[in-house]
Order: structure tokens, then sequence, then C-alpha cells
């Protein structure tokens, strides 16, 4: 069976121990470094050739962003998780910066992690749910013997169809026909681990005078989706705010669901607007983006492009067979540019799919599609893009 190798940077003994403590349930988990600072770690690279990095964003006098750009120029496609103290808001930017910079993904963690506090069943399932699409193989325990004393990690929670990994999904072809003459009138996007990345690469392509809004799911908590929101709108020509009860969609705008609420849109007195609501969890997740792609396939029908992007698990997997259903246009990124291959790869194994683009493709084929049964306004003309309305 193969083994993950595994390097930990944390300028805290106590947390670098309870890591190798909560790691070692697994007896393919290979823990071949353990550093208190950064620098040590960019040398530690070569020398332990670790599949995955953990690294605490909290480490003092350290910049984080710039030594995960270091890390990129020499080892580009080497996984790198972030720790990040969850209770402190200013970290938001942080860890946004982070993902931008070329981090995988993050792992929120209590303000003091230590052996003698232990780690919370919280922190362990998060952290095996984030490492778990990293690691070379399925993840195997330790014998009851050997973890006499110590608690086993949740197993169940990283295996199945719950989190299916790029060697577990197949692509197979739609056997159903689609009328690529049907106009499209909105864009709904649903994405999770290696999104800000994905969005940033996406909406920045997106034209000023794209004319439908967009709708977005990106799995995060709601102290981190205006800020991402706000980074977003600032890298594009698109007006992109976090999604508010209310809000009315426009043309050449977006907006991304608030973290810890499902976001849906649904008909008004002439127009289309965004409703929220504090409904259960779907696929442990709220928002969801199967809450909104249903809604979405409720208010336009024929007439929607769905998009899955990099993320984990299957949200989004319900929604596009309501899409499908209604005769609406599907769209997924592909497992080579996808962080993570489990949401897009899901609709893929299921057929739902109409096309499979990398990254790099997707803006273009969405500015396509769109504006296919469309003439495009001349230059002369009033852009689409009313940015000082949707305040």
């Amino acid at each position: 069976m193969s083994t993950t190798r595994i390097l930990i940077v944390d300028d805290e003994a106590s947390s670098r121990n309870l890591l190798r403590k909560t790691l070692s349930v697994y007896s393919n988990l290979d823990i071949v470094g353990s550093v208190s600072t950064c620098r040590i770690a960019l040398s530690k690279i070569p020398q332990v050739n670790p599949d995955i990095v953990i690294l605490d964003l909290d480490m003092p006098d350290t910049d984080v962003t710039q030594i995960l750009l270091e890390i990129r120029k020499s080892h580009p496609d080497l996984p790198v998780l972030m720790l990040c103290t969850k209770k402190h808001n200013k970290n938001a930017a942080r860890v946004l910066a982070a993902l931008a910079a070329g981090a995988n993904d993050y792992i929120p963690k209590s303000e003091k992690l230590s052996a003698e506090s232990g780690a919370t069943e919280e922190f362990r399932v998060e952290l095996f749910k984030k490492l778990r699409p990293f690691c070379q193989g399925p993840l195997k325990q330790q014998t009851l013997k050997r973890l006499k004393g110590t608690q086993q990690a949740p197993e169940a929670n990283f295996h199945g169809k719950e989190l299916p990994t790029k060697t577990e999904i197949h692509e197979r072809p739609r056997t159903s026909k689609k009328d690529e003459a049907s106009r499209i009138d909105i864009l709904a996007i649903g994405v999770s681990t290696g999104g800000p990345q994905a969005l940033e690469k996406v909406l920045p392509k997106l034209p000023e005078d794209f004319p439908v809004p967009i709708v977005i799911v990106q799995h995060m908590p709601s102290n981190f989706t205006g800020i991402l929101a706000k980074r977003l709108n600032s890298k594009s020509s698109l007006f992109v705010k976090e999604g508010q009860k209310g809000d009315t969609l426009r043309p050449g705008q977006a907006w991304l669901a608030a973290g810890g609420m499902h976001m849906v849109v649904q008909p008004g007195k002439n127009k289309i607007q965004i409703n929220t609501h504090m409904g259960p969890p779907e696929n442990s997740c709220r928002p969801a983006v199967d809450v909104l792609l249903r809604s979405v396939a409720d208010c336009y029908g024929s007439h929607a492009l769905a998009v899955i992007l990099t993320g984990m698990g299957q949200d989004g997997l319900r929604g596009c067979e309501s899409i499908q259903e209604f005769g609406g246009t599907i769209y997924a990124q592909d497992e080579e540019s996808s962080v993570v291959w489990g949401m897009p790869g899901a609709l893929s194994q299921a057929g739902l799919a109409d096309k499979v683009l990398s990254l790099d493709a997707m803006a273009a084929e969405i500015t396509r599609r769109v504006w296919q049964g469309r003439v495009k306004p001349s230059s002369t003309h009033t852009s689409w893009n009313q940015r000082s309305l949707a305040t």
C-alpha cells in the first residue's frame, strides 16, 4: 500500500506534537519532518520529498504567502494545506491570499492545539477530510493494539461516494441530446476545494458586457465569503458581491452565497431576486450547490448554464440532475486542472456534463455559450454592467 509522506511546519511544539499524534492513527501516513520555521521547511522539502505539507498560517514574523510562492517555484504541484485559527476574522483575508499564492486548502483549528487540551473531534474530522484527496491511496488505520489509548479517527467519513478521488472517477459519455440553440439567461457556479483560485481565473476573464447574472456557491465559513467577494470584485470587470435577501439579479453582476446560509433565486414582481435561508445542510454544506441549482432550474429551466468547478465531495450532482431535467446546460472542470476532482468528477461519472473543460478554457467557453443567439452590443452602447446599482 502506498505511503503518504507529510511535512509539518508549525512554530508551536505542542501543535506539532498533537498533529503527529493525530496523524499516527493511520499506518500509511509517514511524518517525514516536523519543523518550526518556514525557512527550515524550504530547505527540508528537497531533502525529504513530502507528498503533503501542513503549514501553519499563524507563525509570527513570517510572510507565509511569500513562502508559498517560493514553494510553488520549485514544487508547483506539491499539495500545501494551511492551518489557520478560526477565532480571528482577520485570518480570512490572509487565508484567501495564501490560497491565491498556491495553497491547496485550509484547515481551521482552535486558538491553541496541545496534547494537554486534546484535539476536538471536529478538528480530527476536518483534518482528515482535507488530507484525504491528496493522499497516495486509501488511508489504513493502525491495528487496535497499536491504537490502545488513542481515539480512532472517523475513517468512514473519508471513503466511498462521499469523497470520490481522481482515481475513483471514470468519465462516461452522455446519452441524452442537448439543444444548443437554447438561450442562456443565468450562469450558476458551484465550487469548493481550490475554489478561490479557480474563481480568480474564471471571473476576471468574463467580459464587462456579460449579458446574464451570475450566482455562485463556494464552500466557505461566513467570515470568509464577504472578503472573497470583495477580492473577486477588485480583480474582475464584473460587479461581485455577497448575496443578500432581496438583491435583484442583473446582467453582468455576480452574487456569492454567504457562508452559513443557503442561497436561492426566486421570482418577484417582474424580476428574479436572491433569497437566503437557514435550512438544514445538504452534503454537509450550507450553503450548498444543490440548493442553489434546484432553484435555478425552477426559475430558468432550459435557459440555465451550470458550471461545477474543483471541489471535494458530490455537492452539485443532484442540482445538476434538476438542470438536466429542465433542459439546461452543464459544464464541468476537467481532472487535470482541478485541485480535487470530486464535484466535477461526480458529474462526469454520472454522464451529466455537456462539456468537460480545463480551467483555462472555461471562461471562453462560458462566454461563447452565453452569447450564442444574442447580438453583442457595439462599443458605443451602454454596458450591461450597472455597478452603481448593485449596492
